[in-house]
């Protein structure tokens, strides 16, 4: 399985979105601050997580993440957001950020 996460830090106010196939390792890796922007984040915390069966899927999803520079998207996808009948996004914290197309919510 591989997986595209979502960590969040408290000390920073930042999220960080990755791909791994060992979430647990991952974790403790960003934890102790193995990446450059990540170690100015230590602790963060597993947030969100999708699972998938293939890697290029994964990687596929952490680019439509990061794709979207919106902080108010990735908040609402972690409180559990999803796409209305015509693909966007619905509630509030949508209305000054860009429409995701429907498949990027097909998981």
């Amino acid at each position: 399985m591989y997986y595209t996460y979502i960590l969040y830090s408290h000390s920073i106010d930042k999220y960080y979105v990755g791909f791994t196939h060992d979430i647990n390792l991952k974790l403790e890796r960003h934890n102790f601050g193995w990446c450059k922007f990540s170690s100015r984040g230590i602790p963060w915390e597993l947030v969100y997580k999708e699972e998938f069966i293939n890697k290029s899927d994964a990687i596929k999803r952490e680019n439509e993440i990061k794709n979207w520079k919106c902080r108010r998207m990735i908040e609402k996808l972690i409180a559990g957001g999803r796409p209305d009948s015509l693909g966007n996004l619905v509630g509030p914290a949508f209305k000054h950020c860009k429409t995701i197309p429907y498949e990027a919510f097909v998981f």
